[in-house]
């Protein structure tokens, strides 16, 4: 597509934000149509805007009409609030991918040329688990997710690993100290480790996370 088709859908998409968006997010959506904006607009807005909202910015930035900064940070905000809504409103892998690698996400420092990642997933099968995008340089948080939830919905964890070249990761900003990298292609990723393995790391992980928020919190 070029400029001026990335334009007819931002404007497009600009009119069902419009009716959608409540009052007290007004003043945001009018600061980003100035060039002004940040991630203000996705945090008042409500969560099933918010991905529609990353798409819009993308395709404004496609367009010429927004930085790359301002898209950046918006897809960063919607991505790390809440996965599935912007999954749902792209609805397209192969437009998710541009937008992961349009947004201009810093390539990842102080690492070797090849690094080895971890996705932890429950009740899915390995064929689905590598074809996510959510991956993790930490195994510890792969084995986290694979376990923190129990219920049927959530049995049969697992925690699959594949080494990658540290170029081709995306690295969003480690606001939740997930690790997270942005990966597209983890079909050749394995099985690491067993359930047992995985519930006690995953047990450990969490008990981490406790003992540094409760620091925190503590002064």
């Amino acid at each position: 597509m070029n400029k001026f088709d990335y334009f007819f859908r931002a404007d497009a998409l600009q009119k069902v934000i419009e009716e959608e968006l409540p009052p007290h997010a007004v003043e945001d959506f009018e600061r980003v149509l100035k060039g002004e904006g940040d991630v203000g607009l996705v945090y008042r807005s409500p969560n099933e805007l918010r991905g529609l909202v990353a798409v819009w910015l993308y395709y404004r930035f496609r367009a010429g009409d927004t930085k790359q900064s301002v898209f950046r940070e918006v897809l960063d905000a919607a991505w790390n609030h809440d996965h599935p809504v912007v999954r749902r409103a792209v609805n397209d892998r192969r437009v998710l991918r541009l937008m992961f690698r349009d947004a201009g996400f810093p390539i990842p420092t102080g690492m070797p040329a090849n690094t080895e990642i971890w996705r932890g997933t429950s009740g899915i099968s390995l064929c689905k688990a590598r074809r996510g995008i959510s991956w993790t340089t930490k195994r510890a948080v792969a084995c986290w997710f694979a376990t923190r939830f129990r219920g049927a919905r959530h049995d049969k964890p697992l925690v699959i690993r594949t080494t990658v070249a540290t170029a081709d990761l995306i690295s969003p900003a480690n606001d939740r100290n997930e690790f997270e990298a942005i990966y597209f292609d983890g079909h050749a990723a394995e099985i690491d480790g067993n359930e047992e393995d995985w519930r006690s790391v995953g047990r450990r992980w969490s008990d981490d996370k406790k003992a540094f928020s409760a620091a925190i919190l503590s002064g």
